[in-house]
């Protein structure tokens, strides 16, 4: 915390890039702010979860880590 702290003090803007469904996004947001409050500015969920291969249907919001830019 005291690092990511320091790092959002020198300015910069810190995202989460998460595999996570969409869906789960209300979910991690409430356990980020629970745990890191005011730390982080957004979150990115790609959909490359495990569940995201099985139903077909949300492939459609799958990215890689990579993919994501700032």
């Amino acid at each position: 915390m005291e690092g990511l702290q320091k790092l959002k003090d020198m300015g910069f803007r810190l995202i989460i890039v998460t595999a996570r469904q969409r869906r789960e996004m209300d979910r991690s947001v409430q356990y980020i702010e629970e745990h890191y409050p005011g730390i982080f500015d957004d979150m990115v969920c790609t959909g490359q979860s495990q569940e995201t291969l099985i139903e077909k249907h949300e492939v459609v919001t799958k990215l890689s880590k990579a993919d994501v830019s700032p």
